[in-house]
């Protein structure tokens, strides 16, 4: 059971962590309530996220502004954008555009969990990084 409630409390910090940081680059972005949130399925929100790791990063003429019940495809253009783009941040990617139009939360928390397995060094309990672009 404990090993349960520490997953729930590090995906709480993860979350925590994840909004505080898309609205310190991005105060107008929409926050999200759990890695389950349907309006993850846009991908708008991962390639917040990715901009606000590193600066720039997105190019906003490539973004399609989807809404949640809007096209599959523009969706998962949006996903495949979020997936090429923390490829070239170095980050180890566990899911595919699907994953992240689908909602699958257990694949979408691999891709932006900060760790050892990938390059991007990130304190969650304070927000900051240590990424230097490359």
């Amino acid at each position: 059971m404990e090993c349960s409630q520490e997953a729930v409390v590090r995906s709480l910090i993860l979350l925590k962590w994840t909004n505080s940081t898309v609205q310190k680059a991005k105060p107008s972005a929409r926050t999200i309530r759990s890695f389950k949130d349907p309006s993850i399925t846009t991908g708008l929100f991962v390639l917040d996220l990715l901009d606000a790791i590193r600066s720039g990063i997105v190019d906003p003429a490539l973004v399609l502004p989807v809404s949640g019940n809007g096209d599959y495809e523009g969706r998962r253009q949006n996903a495949k954008l979020a997936i090429s783009i923390a490829r070239k941040m170095n980050a180890l990617i566990f899911l595919v555009p699907e994953d992240i139009v689908d909602v699958r939360p257990r694949l979408f928390t691999s891709d932006t969990t900060p760790g050892e397995a990938r390059p991007l060094r990130i304190d969650v309990a304070t927000g900051e990084s240590n990424d230097h672009p490359t």
